[in-house]
């Protein structure tokens, strides 16, 4: 597949992503989240980058950013996801004075946590078994809302969780 970059959307600590569009189909947008040359040779944020797509590949949530698949150039890893138009809840909450209304809030925490349920209990593997997977950066600029109202999670970077194809080792994390 091959994709020409339309613009640069934000960076990480590790990645910057950035809206392309599919040469295979030219009306499909999609997300490119591009691994940092910083990071090009560490193990860790490699295998981590790595198992991120792995785990959302597997995972198919209406309020869980899809990622379509994992391509390689040049040896630096891109996870291809779903384009998500809309607004972080982190941008929403500052551009809105006083914050969310409370039921529009109460809605969106709802949805979310049962994404997040269904992320720790999707039974994958064989023998099936739960992936417990645990996002572990939640935080209102990785909560994104769709112009269509749909709340998503978004970068699993930082997730631990047990899948098949699994490389990197989960480490005890304290963030923020």
């Amino acid at each position: 597949m091959s994709y020409r970059i339309l613009s640069i959307e934000g960076a990480g600590t590790f990645g910057t992503v950035v809206k392309a569009r599919d040469l295979s189909d030219n009306r499909r947008i999609v997300a490119l989240k591009v691994l940092k040359e910083d990071h090009l040779h560490n193990d860790s944020v490699l295998e981590r980058t790595r198992d991120e797509a792995r785990m959302l590949t597997l995972l198919e949530h209406e309020n869980i950013v899809r990622v379509l698949g994992l391509r390689t150039h040049h040896g630096r890893p891109i996870v291809v996801m779903e384009w998500l138009e809309g607004i972080s809840l982190g941008d929403l909450v500052d551009a809105q004075e006083g914050g969310l209304p409370p039921a529009d809030a109460a809605e969106i925490i709802r949805l979310l946590s049962l994404a997040l349920d269904y992320a720790f209990n999707r039974l994958t593997g064989d023998p099936l078994r739960p992936m417990g997977i645990i996002h572990r950066d939640l935080k209102p600029n990785n909560l994104f809302l769709t112009i269509g109202g749909v709340p998503k999670l978004v970068d699993f970077g930082l997730a631990k969780g047990q899948f098949e194809g699994r490389e990197s080792v989960t480490m005890s994390m304290v963030l923020g």
